[in-house]
């Protein structure tokens, strides 16, 4: 008479794993559970600002030592010598700037804690538009093939114009 060997590693197939797969199941179920959107710095700092006939530089001085932002800019091409009323209370930075430059050609761009102030350019077409403009604009440069050779007589025009 033979004798049938019980095997408990097939029994229950689903419910024995080793310790390792128990550890990264632990580990992936504690890792789940514990990560969690959070609101942008941007989102949740609120900006406080009372101030009539100030400049535009002390209000970013204001900005700066009341929050975590930081601005940078070229003092050639942000105006920060014009005076301004402001009057917000818990605004986000957005409004708060949205408000310092509306009517300006000063663009900003917000970064994590990084304000980055640069002036608006118009488009190319635009500045290309009117002749007094083609006049005043002076091109310089060398026209190469994909080997990096300069070509001999060429000419550049711009689209539209004659």
């Amino acid at each position: 008479m033979k004798k049938l060997s019980k095997s408990t590693r097939f029994d229950k197939p689903f419910f024995k794993f080793d310790l390792k797969m128990k550890l990264t199941t632990l580990l992936l179920l504690t890792t789940l559970s514990v990560v969690h959107a959070t609101g942008l710095y941007s989102q949740k700092t609120k900006v406080s600002l009372i101030a009539n006939n100030i400049e535009v530089a002390k209000v970013i001085e204001k900005i700066e030592s009341d929050t975590d932002y930081k601005f940078i800019f070229n003092n050639r091409s942000v105006n920060l010598d014009r005076t301004i009323d402001i009057k917000v209370k818990d605004e986000n930075i957005n409004s708060v700037l949205n408000i310092l430059f509306k009517g300006t050609s000063t663009d900003y761009k917000v970064t994590g804690t990084h304000i980055v102030l640069t002036s608006k350019q118009e488009p190319i077409s635009n500045q290309f538009s009117n002749s007094k403009a083609n006049a005043d604009i002076v091109i310089r440069g060398t026209v190469t093939d994909e080997m990096g050779l300069p070509l001999v007589g060429v000419s550049i025009a711009v689209r539209g114009t004659s």
